[in-house]
């Protein structure tokens, strides 16, 4: 979609008052994948300039709500992202944004990639907290087609810019989270397969399976992408990824000789506030979030508004006999996944 079209693109239809409906699709178009094809045949020594060809973070934007109409609060946010590219010379934002049909559809697609994503899904629908399910879609996106992801209720803050918040040869990027210390899940970018990313979606997998009650924050959410963070570092020591700084670049640590032959990874952090995430005050966030019909996760652990999973942790109630582990993969995945207990040395 053409930020240079992108406000006609959100009509209000269909929707109830002071709320406007959301018509980005939810596939890429074919245009993408022609230009993707045609990036690849330009050699990477001409043209070196040339963000629009040679970006290794695609310019996708990946969004996600219960459905396709959103309080109008939201829609100015949405504008600025196309703005703000549009500000930096990029001529087309592709944007796509998945209702929670949609999302039930990705997760389903990867059941055969990622071991025991299916089996979460009894606890995930016990839980009444379809944020935990949004949490791992956003992951499964951009580690399918690389892009960015952004909350639809955070914008671009005053000093981001494509140059230089997202640069041409960045591998992942995200944004240090003020509020705990280790990278933003409520923003991040990536290049396609980045393992940090994929070390996220098993850890967020494992951490279901082993609770008895849901917590995005710890379990799916920020939880997850430290955990990624760890793996990526190819450590199972928590304190390196918390009290994180910004401007700096971590490189993915690896230790066998297949993984070191291929380009080593890479995470640039960016400082706080490159993205404003907080463009309302809580109370009056939960009440837009009650006129579209959700209940904002913040609100739902504190009022309680989630179920247990029947006295029993995740993994049993899914039918496991024993709870399955995390191990390094190395090779050329070079991060870490989950294995069966039996397998492990």
């Amino acid at each position: 979609i053409s930020t240079t079209n992108a406000t006609t693109k959100m009509m209000t239809l269909s929707c109830p008052n002071g709320q406007f409906y959301v018509s980005y699709p939810a596939n890429l178009p074919p245009e993408y994948y022609e230009q993707q094809e045609e990036a690849s045949l330009i050699p990477s020594s001409s043209n070196s300039n040339n963000h629009h060809h040679h970006q290794r973070i695609p310019l996708i934007l990946h969004q996600t709500s219960k459905s396709r109409c959103l309080h109008n609060f939201f829609r100015n946010g949405m504008d600025q992202w196309h703005t703000t590219f549009l500000a930096n010379g990029k001529e087309s934002l592709y944007h796509i944004f998945h209702d929670d049909d949609d999302v039930n559809r990705v997760l389903e697609k990867y059941y055969g990639q990622f071991p025991y994503l299916k089996e979460i899904m009894t606890c995930l629908e016990m839980s009444e907290m379809p944020v935990m399910k949004a949490d791992i879609w956003r992951l499964l996106q951009v580690y399918e087609y690389g892009g960015i992801y952004a909350d639809f209720d955070t914008v671009p803050g005053k000093n981001f810019t494509m140059t230089s918040m997202i640069g041409v040869e960045d591998d992942a990027v995200f944004e240090l989270d003020s509020h705990t210390g280790t990278l933003s899940q409520y923003f991040f970018a990536a290049t396609p397969k980045h393992p940090l990313i994929r070390n996220a979606i098993h850890a967020a997998i494992y951490h279901v399976l082993q609770s008895n009650s849901p917590n995005p924050a710890t379990q799916t959410g920020p939880g997850a992408m430290a955990a990624g963070h760890m793996y990526f570092l190819n450590s199972t020591n928590r304190t390196l990824v918390r009290k994180l700084s910004a401007n700096v670049i971590h490189y993915e640590n690896v230790t066998d000789t297949t993984s070191r032959r291929r380009r080593r990874r890479s995470v640039t952090i960016l400082p706080s506030e490159t993205v404003k995430r907080f463009t309302v005050r809580t109370k009056k966030k939960f009440g837009f979030y009650h006129q579209m019909n959700m209940t904002h996760f913040n609100e739902a652990l504190l009022k309680k508004i989630h179920n247990q999973y029947d006295h029993k942790t995740c993994w049993k109630l899914a039918g496991l006999s024993k709870p399955p582990k995390m191990k390094y993969l190395g090779g050329d995945v070079g991060s870490w996944g989950l294995v069966e207990a039996e397998q492990i040395d």
